[in-house]
């Protein structure tokens, strides 16, 4: 969708996924505002059919339910509320950290975790995690593994876990009304069964 540039901006100025939008500069206002209404125009798709070529014959009771993903969209939720209010649901998923392949990070998921952690507090997790490295290179399992690489997931561990707890607070406190936390094991079970009896495990 293209809201990554957009939350790296917000969280440089916020710190934190609750703000006031009304306390933006005016200039991000703005950026905000049209960027949204850019991003909707492009992406039309993500409306139910009927929403979009019915909308005018259409009551809100009887248009269907529709909805839309976006990993980054969870730095939005108080746009999202002064929005939508109360009349939509924010599912926030979240996955195991571990989940992240070594060497899966892009630059602006870099640029994010920095501004949403602060340039002092990323130096130090660097700091933290490159001496974390020095135990970790011993593992044969980490061979030929570059330590960049191990000290981006260890970060990106960090920063998932921060924002996560972050986030599911506002669903049990402030945003309760608006949206709520779900476990990607809550949804996705494996067949445990199946997998036993295909690994010959009793």
């Amino acid at each position: 969708s293209g809201v990554d540039d957009l939350s790296v901006d917000i969280m440089a100025w916020a710190k934190r996924p609750l703000y006031e939008p009304g306390d933006m500069p005016a200039d991000m206002q703005s950026d905000v505002a049209k960027h949204l209404c850019d991003m909707f125009a492009r992406q039309e798709k993500w409306l139910h059919p009927d929403l979009t070529t019915n909308s005018l014959t259409k009551t809100s009771e009887n248009a269907g339910r529709w909805g839309w993903k976006d990993p980054l969209a969870m730095y939005l939720l108080p746009i999202w509320r002064d929005v939508y209010g109360s009349s939509v649901t924010y599912v926030h998923l979240v996955r195991d950290p571990r989940t992240l392949p070594i060497g899966g990070l892009h630059a602006k998921e870099r640029d994010l975790q920095k501004a949403y952690f602060g340039r002092d507090r990323w130096n130090e997790l660097t700091s933290k995690f490159e001496d974390e490295w020095k135990h970790l290179s011993e593992h044969n399992s980490l061979k030929g593994i570059a330590k960049d690489d191990v000290v981006d997931l260890l970060r990106t561990t960090a920063f998932w876990t921060s924002i996560n707890f972050e986030i599911c607070g506002l669903f049990e406190g402030p945003l309760k009304e608006y949206g709520m936390c779900l476990r990607a094991e809550d949804l996705v079970q494996p067949d445990m069964d199946h997998f036993r009896r295909q690994n010959g495990v009793k």
